[in-house]
């Protein structure tokens, strides 16, 4: 008994059973797959896959990045912060002072 043999099998059991059928894919999908699909096929794939793997050389990994100096890009908050249509979006008022 092959797998798909197997497989119907099941399904008609369950039918059988009163199980509610599940219907995954449009009519005559699995049975286009089943002719379409053979042995002869599957090893092949397999064979390319096997011989795709052995001819080209794995990726190498990017080095890492490395650098000498750190920018600080961070804008100094002020009253003479930029802001749209010139209208000051910023007001300070100290509150504390550390000695």
């Amino acid at each position: 008994m092959g797998c798909s043999a197997a497989i119907r099998d099941f399904i008609s059991d369950g039918a059988k059973r009163g199980a509610k059928e599940v219907v995954m894919c449009v009519p005559g999908c699995q049975e286009a797959v089943w002719h379409s699909v053979s042995r002869r096929g599957l090893l092949k794939g397999a064979a390319a896959t096997g011989l795709s793997a052995a001819v080209f050389e794995t990726a190498h990994a990017a080095p890492p990045r490395r650098f000498s100096a750190v920018v600080d890009l961070t804008h100094t908050m002020s009253p003479g912060f930029p802001t749209f249509f010139g209208v000051p979006g910023i007001e300070m008022e100290k509150k504390f002072d550390f000695k």
